[in-house]
């Protein structure tokens, strides 16, 4: 009898091992948010870009350097193309990642950086402009897909 219920234990713990293994899974959730922006600091005009990818859909804040305009243009995401972002993200190798890489806008060479929120969880990457870490490449290309097709924005 001791040996059944021994048994019935390590079962009951190995499923609940199971169940509940996809809680740590470290990627983003559809309740978080990916931003992502791009800056130039010696540019006239709108150089300053904020992108804010969440599930519910996509915004671009585009800051006019030296002044307070701004221009905002909002856009739904379908449940795929959201799917598509996040599912390459890998939050645990996100967050490991230093705050900056090389010298951004140095020479006003430009500088991107992503954000991304993960529960009250955030970590911001920046670096020189298309000169993205590694760690970034696989998800990179779609969010600049994302800003570039709000070309109505500008």
């Amino acid at each position: 009898m001791k040996k059944i219920l021994n048994l019935t234990v390590i079962i009951t713990i190995i499923t609940a091992g199971l169940l509940f293994s996809g809680c740590d899974k470290e990627n983003v959730s559809s309740s978080d948010s990916i931003k992502y922006g791009t800056s130039f600091g010696m540019c006239a005009g709108y150089c300053n870009n904020e992108l804010t990818v969440k599930q519910s859909g996509v915004q671009l804040i585009r800051r006019k350097n030296g002044g307070p305009e701004t221009k905002t243009c909002q856009k739904s995401l379908t449940e795929e193309q959201w799917k598509q972002i996040i599912d390459k993200i890998d939050f645990a190798k996100f967050s490991k990642l230093n705050a900056v890489y090389g010298c951004p806008d140095c020479a006003d060479g430009g500088a991107e950086w992503i954000e991304i929120q993960r529960g009250q969880t955030k970590h911001k990457v920046t670096f020189e402009y298309h000169g993205e870490p590694e760690a970034l490449k696989g998800y990179i290309a779609d969010l600049r897909q994302q800003m570039a097709s709000f070309e109505d924005c500008k």
